[in-house]
């Protein structure tokens, strides 16, 4: 019933509700990502709150933080440098 209730056109109201039971949806996963040290779980928290910045347009968190996702989705890919 609360899918059928989310596809349902009820107004601005439910449009608000619904974006900020995301964005708690997604700060109670960046918290359990935290604790867990869980770093994949962390990379997906953070790719999905970029749109949010984006959206309600916070520009020098959105940038920075896409700066730092690619960052760390090519840490995985970069080669270790040792001896330095």
């Amino acid at each position: 019933m609360y899918k059928e209730f989310c596809h349902e056109n009820n107004g601005p109201m439910k449009i608000f509700w619904n974006s900020y039971l995301d964005m708690v949806k997604l700060t109670l996963c960046f918290i359990r990502a935290t604790r867990k040290g869980n770093w994949k779980l962390h990379l997906n928290c953070v790719k999905d709150v970029l749109p949010w910045f984006f959206a309600y347009d916070h520009t020098n968190y959105a940038r920075y933080l896409l700066y730092i996702y690619t960052c760390c989705i090519l840490l995985k890919k970069t080669p270790t440098q040792k001896g330095k």
